[in-house]
């Protein structure tokens, strides 16, 4: 527990230095980042703290709430004081307070921003996510900045070769002759030999692969549980993705970059979780992603479903879209360490991660409603980003206007930022970015990603939609700005 002195009182400066060996959880009652500059209100927090900025221009109330082992968390109000009630803080983690006449240092940053490139279990932050986004769509380019739209390059297969570690074909994992059928996603990794990876869907058993080496050539195959699996993410080393069996929760799968030629995988179970009136999913058909957070856990940021899901026979009104956040944070072993979720990635015979998801909330997007809505019903990818100078995260979705028109729609590209509506995590549109696709290399909504490259810079990328009969080689599309 906190000590006593702390109790409904606020902490000087001088009792903080005896909280600064303690963690925490969030179950919520936060105050949007950016409205906190605009508000004297208070603000209460109870449940893991560690889930969300505490951060607050005003008092800050904070009970029945828990820093878990192994987590860092920083509250900071300005103009006003912290009160703590009846919290838990556990031996081996961290909890500061910080009560500031002007606020000069400003919120702590909410995700990781000082990760290397190649580090373990996080991405290189971007700067100054927005100005990126819009250079990269042509807009407000500063002078000598040059936007590069037409950077094709192409990696190949044998189709008759087996691949590890599966031991499929090409010609029997790749292709098919319906069109419903194709690449799921198509991600930049970290690694320098390993450069590229990506999902496909199949009518029996979907595949995960990687392509490497200096001809960029196919080099490992993986089967998926279902026929579907969702587009591919990035996070540090690992390449991740959803998938589910008929008889377990649905999981996010990890596979380590280095170990991409044998069966190393491991798997985040994602159980269902309370919506109140309903118990609810995870949806990952519409893209899903990971961001290290200061605290030591990760933000699981999922969308679906990713087809139309129409209510109409000219399937022009889909369903609403469904936008999970979890947090994930590893579980102590018996000795009491901390363990980083991607530390147990050689775990127990089951290939289960020992982490614990905590369902952050649910943010719904209608059809029709809300900024630039129809830049976003039929995304089947997304990717999140960190930025570094603020700490604040972001959502790249990639998609299409409607995929079932006669002939092929433009696509885009919806960043949108990840605010609080004062009970849980949403998603605020802030831009897009719209530009013609194709099938031979640039379909955006089956396989368009983002990564940041070790300069900071934010590039993007678009792949061939499917791999036709007797076909071995895939042309996909890179767009970025040469400053």
């Amino acid at each position: 527990m906190i000590p006593s002195f702390a109790r409904g009182r606020s902490v000087s400066p001088l009792q903080i230095a005896s909280l600064c060996a303690l963690p925490v959880l969030l179950s919520v009652a936060f105050a949007s980042r950016r409205a906190q500059a605009h508000q004297k209100t208070a603000i209460a927090l109870s449940g893991p703290l560690a889930a969300a900025p505490c951060s607050h221009h005003g008092d800050i109330e904070i009970a029945d709430a828990h820093v878990a082992f192994g987590e860092t968390v920083t509250c900071v109000s300005t103009g006003a004081e912290v009160r703590i009630e009846d919290t838990h803080v556990a031996e081996g983690s961290r909890f500061y307070v910080r009560a500031e006449s002007h606020g000069d240092a400003g919120p702590p940053p909410w995700a990781e921003t000082m990760c290397s490139s190649g580090a373990l279990d996080c991405n290189v932050c971007a700067t100054d996510v927005v100005t990126q986004f819009k250079h990269l769509a042509g807009n407000e380019l500063p002078p000598g900045a040059e936007l590069s739209r037409e950077e094709i390059d192409e990696w190949s297969f044998d189709r008759n070769q087996t691949y590890p570690p599966s031991g499929s074909k090409p010609k029997n994992a790749l292709e098919q002759i319906a069109l419903n059928y194709h690449f799921q996603g198509f991600v930049r990794t970290n690694s320098l030999s390993v450069p590229f990876a990506g999902t496909y869907s199949h009518s029996d058993k979907g595949s995960i692969f990687f392509v490497g080496g200096p001809d960029l050539e196919l080099e490992a195959l993986h089967d998926a549980w279902t026929g579907h699996p969702s587009g591919a993410s990035v996070l540090g080393r690992f390449v991740l993705f959803g998938d589910h069996t008929s008889n377990s929760p649905r999981a996010v799968r990890m596979i380590p970059v280095s170990n991409h030629l044998d069966e190393t995988m491991a798997h985040l179970f994602i159980p269902p979780f309370d919506l109140g009136a309903e118990t609810g999913n995870i949806q990952m058909g519409g893209g899903v992603g990971m961001v290290k957070l200061t605290s030591g856990g990760y933000m699981l940021i999922s969308t679906g479903p990713g087809g139309p899901s129409a209510t109409d026979d000219d399937k022009h009104d889909p369903d609403p879209r469904y936008t999970d956040f979890h947090y994930v944070r590893a579980n102590p072993n018996a000795a009491g360490t901390a363990l980083s979720p991607f530390g147990t990635i050689l775990p127990a015979s089951n290939g289960a991660m020992d982490l614990t998801p905590f369902h952050m909330g649910r943010w719904i997007q209608v059809y029709g409603e809300g900024a630039s809505a129809k830049k976003y019903q039929y995304s089947e990818n997304l990717t999140v980003i960190s930025e570094c100078e603020t700490g604040d995260v972001y959502v790249i979705h990639a998609s299409m206007l409607n995929p079932y028109a006669l002939a092929i729609q433009r696509g885009y590209w919806r960043l949108s930022r990840v605010e609080w509506d004062g009970v849980r995590p949403y998603l605020d549109p802030v831009y897009y970015l719209e530009h013609d696709q194709d099938w031979e290399n640039c379909y955006i909504r089956s396989a368009g990603t983002a990564w940041v490259n070790p300069s900071h810079k934010i590039e993007l990328y678009c792949h061939d939609y499917r791999v036709g009969p007797l076909e071995e080689q895939i042309e996909f599309r890179r767009r970025v700005v040469n400053y």
